[in-house]
């Protein structure tokens, strides 16, 4: 028989049988796994010895039975099955480790033979997902980042993303109060500045440190200080981005006092320093009422009380429980709790 007759009549066995065009209720798919079915990326090229050994499961799923066909290396594969729109998926492997994965779908006909080619790509083994470029006003969408970990692949992938409650934000904290405009919370919030030293800037994301500060005092002396609120009734320092020009208030009159006198929590937050940020603040009434509100998604235990650095009157200062949620005055210049620093971004 004529080499090239028996090639072709080769191609339409279907491991029991073989397939007659003039079969009505039958079709053939054909599936081609060459030496350009695999993707010769540069970024991670197959050798010719892997692609000899190449280890190939091909899975058709469509209107007759599902079949899985194991084959060894590059090669032309026939199979008869019910005419209709059927789905092919081949995945390679290479010394008992997954190398690449393909598909493709087609109608299928009765009476012909139908190739549905295959192209397959690097079975990518990805990293976990890290932040490229923080999200930031006015959009507040940034992108994070992926990379291909198998040796001699340079390929990444690159989407958005922006923060939700209880991710580890840009400072290794935790975001706990997100403005997005759902649930009664603004689209976004204001960051009070002095117009002098500290500019007011747009933000939607609080991010409260990972650790607290322990056992930190207000102040080491009671005084009335301007530009904070001035009894229980006074609102002025209680809101949400209120906290950082609250601190600055409190360490400026520490300093410029005649005598000067130490502001232990608020410069301790200033100080924190974490993630290599500089912007960590004493966080406002409001503000740490929300960080108690989230407390739950972070596993925080109901104990403890939290300086805030909003004040009350001459001597005290607020404070928030994390038993009962309740927020209660202290006294400023001898009570030490829990601080806990927050930003704002």
């Amino acid at each position: 028989m004529n080499k090239y007759l028996f090639t072709a009549l080769a191609l339409l066995i279907l491991f029991s049988g073989c397939f007659s065009p003039w079969q009505s209720d039958k079709a053939v798919i054909t599936i081609s796994l060459g030496r350009n079915s695999i993707a010769r990326s540069a970024a991670y090229p197959p050798t010719e010895l892997m692609l000899d050994e190449m280890v190939y499961v091909i899975i058709l799923s469509g209107p007759g039975p599902t079949l899985e066909l194991p084959v060894v290396g590059a090669g032309t594969h026939s199979v008869t099955v019910i005419p209709g729109y059927w789905y092919v998926n081949v995945s390679a492997s290479y010394l008992g480790e997954l190398y690449a994965v393909g598909s493709n779908s087609g109608e299928v006909k009765a009476g012909q033979n139908n190739p549905i080619p295959i192209k397959i790509g690097c079975n990518h083994i990805w990293s976990d997902w890290t932040a490229a470029t923080i999200p930031a006003a006015p959009d507040y969408i940034g992108e994070e980042v992926r990379e291909c970990m198998r040796a001699g692949c340079a390929v990444s992938a690159i989407r958005p993303f922006t923060y939700s409650l209880g991710d580890t934000g840009p400072g290794g904290g935790i975001i706990f109060y997100v403005a997005d405009g759902k649930g009664g919370r603004p689209l976004n919030f204001t960051v009070e500045g002095d117009g002098v030293l500290l500019e007011s800037y747009i933000a939607r994301y609080l991010e409260a440190a990972p650790e607290d500060l322990h056992n930190l005092t207000w102040a080491d002396s009671s005084l009335l200080i301007p530009g904070l609120s001035q009894s229980e009734s006074d609102e002025t320092d209680w809101a949400i981005g209120r906290g950082r020009l609250n601190t600055a208030i409190i360490i400026a009159h520490g300093i410029n006092h005649v005598p000067s006198y130490s502001t232990t929590a608020a410069s301790e937050c200033v100080v924190y320093g974490g993630g290599g940020i500089n912007d960590w603040f004493l966080p406002s009434k409001d503000e740490v009422y929300a960080f108690y509100q989230s407390r739950d998604r972070y596993g925080i235990p109901d104990l403890g009380d939290f300086l805030t650095s909003s004040q009350l009157d001459l001597e005290l200062a607020w404070a928030q429980s994390f038993y009962d949620g309740s927020q209660y005055n202290y006294y400023k210049h001898y009570l030490s709790i829990l601080v806990r620093p927050v930003r704002a971004f």
